[in-house]
């Protein structure tokens, strides 16, 4: 999956950069057809994963078509001061689950976690929306069985999710401390399944505190190093 962070100025002469833009991306994006953005919940810890889910819907039935591996999204974040680009490189996916599948009035789902995309050095209020390539537009000369599983056929379309807010406030030591422990007792626990070591990781990962990023390091492995890995303030230590 291929994540960005766009990430903006912020207000330009008294004018919300943030919401004009999101207001002429909506404008430009075809009707029929809504990304919508949503979380379980919308207050964190600084370095508590923030797990979203995009839900594509559509009223125009076989015209816009979705599939895994486009995952060309983008999260749009205000203020853009307080947090860190971490976008992946783009990369060739090899995917072998079930082809492209048209949008229907039922949400076409994907569970994403924003803390790989973007990392929040502040506690703070932050506006966030999303912006989408994973969908594409589909005529009737396109669409065909062979067109659709072999390459998709269709034209992409940029289509702009709702804004969603999020608050993210200061991490208790104790909690942070808690949350260290238990990622370290799972990655040392011999009957751990390899599901679970990785979501451990991902945990201390996210955290981004130099206690996590120390034990994180110690448990990579033959694991690759993570690009938020090597973004880290603590490139000193962990080395």
């Amino acid at each position: 999956m291929v994540l960005a962070v766009t990430l903006l100025a912020g207000m330009a002469s008294g004018e919300d950069a943030f919401l004009a833009r999101w207001q002429e991306v909506g404008h430009r994006q075809p009707e029929g057809v809504s990304l919508a953005l949503s979380a379980p919940k919308t207050t964190f810890f600084l370095g508590e994963t923030i797990q979203a889910e995009f839900a594509f819907t559509t009223t125009q039935r076989e015209t816009f078509l979705a599939w895994a591996p486009w995952s060309d999204e983008s999260f749009v974040i205000d203020p853009a001061a307080l947090t860190d680009d971490l976008r992946r490189p783009r990369r060739r996916i090899v995917y072998s689950g079930p082809g492209p599948s048209f949008l229907s009035e039922k949400p076409y789902s994907v569970q994403v976690d924003l803390n790989e995309s973007v990392r929040f050095r502040k506690p703070g209020v932050y506006r966030v929306y999303v912006l989408s390539r994973r969908v594409q537009q589909v005529t009737d000369h396109q669409r065909t069985e062979f067109h659709l599983h072999l390459s998709g056929g269709g034209t992409p379309v940029e289509l702009v999710s709702n804004i969603l807010s999020l608050e993210i406030r200061p991490a208790p030591e104790a909690w942070v401390k808690e949350r260290i422990a238990t990622a370290v007792d799972i990655l040392e626990r011999p009957a751990s399944t390899n599901s679970d070591r990785a979501a451990a990781r991902r945990v201390l990962l996210f955290l981004n505190t130099r206690e996590a990023a120390l034990e994180l390091a110690k448990k990579l492995g033959d694991d690759p190093i993570d690009p938020a890995l090597a973004s880290s303030p603590y490139q000193k230590e962990i080395l």
